[in-house]
């Protein structure tokens, strides 16, 4: 074997060795994972509903345990701008001191959008000085203007995002819209994830507040679909044609 093959092995196998998880086969951590869903089905809820977990330190949604510090901060970068809705969840979820804002407290309706090379050194500068264990970016269609359906595009945008996770060993969770047809991003932008969560809505009509969870894109080996009940105070999973697994 060539030498630099050799020495390209050596190098590799310490960072699949140190390979660590927020919640173990879903979401990475030091790496950019992907909720997306159609619009309304309740993706900010789903991320609520994670962070209520950790702090009030229940499992995961598949019964795996959660060893995340409870008073452990989450950092939004509120892009839809759904600045009420996410109060009334924090409210309702009590977690409220666990989240914080990517804006300065005399603007907190600013730190939207990350486009400018202002807006990244901003939001560094807010995860070096809080330590998020999650940061949200809710959704990445609205807190940029470029195409993430166009390769070129979405590199500039995830690149940034996958830097910032991987210096600062934290889990980047980039939330996105699935239009009509079913598209949720470009390819680019989908490579540049190490995991994908699906929420859907199966049956609207006979289980209107009834979700499916999946992931699509493992980073490992795929875990069970999760069904999901959503209710005011927190949500309900159970392992798809099995028994619940958590409450």
């Amino acid at each position: 074997m060539p030498k630099f093959h050799m020495h390209y092995r050596t190098n590799l196998e310490p960072v699949g060795a140190s390979m660590r998880w927020l919640w173990p086969g879903w979401v990475p951590t030091a790496a950019v994972s992907l909720l997306a869903a159609e619009p309304g089905v309740g993706k900010t809820r789903l991320v609520c509903d994670l962070i209520r977990r950790i702090k009030h330190g229940e499992p995961w949604p598949d019964g795996a345990p959660i060893e995340v510090p409870r008073d452990a901060k989450v950092l939004f970068v509120l892009a839809d701008r759904h600045h009420d809705e996410l109060l009334q969840l924090a409210q309702d979820f009590d977690i409220v001191d666990s989240l914080l804002l990517n804006a300065p407290p005399e603007d907190p309706r600013s730190g939207t959008i990350l486009e400018s090379s202002k807006d990244w050194d901003d939001l560094e500068a807010r995860i070096v000085a809080c330590k998020p264990a999650l940061v949200i970016v809710d959704t990445v269609g609205n807190a940029t203007g470029l195409n993430l359906h166009n390769s070129k595009h979405a590199k500039a945008f995830f690149t940034p995002l996958q830097v910032l996770a991987a210096k600062y060993e934290t889990a980047v969770l980039a939330v996105a819209n699935v239009n009509a047809t079913g598209r949720m991003l470009g390819p680019q932008a989908l490579a540049m994830v190490s995991s994908v969560l699906h929420l859907t809505l199966p049956d609207p009509s006979r289980q209107p507040d009834r979700r499916a969870l999946a992931l699509i894109k493992p980073n490992t080996r795929e875990p069970a679909a999760l069904g999901v009940s959503m209710t005011a105070t927190g949500n309900h999973y159970v392992a798809r044609h099995r028994s619940p697994v958590a409450t």
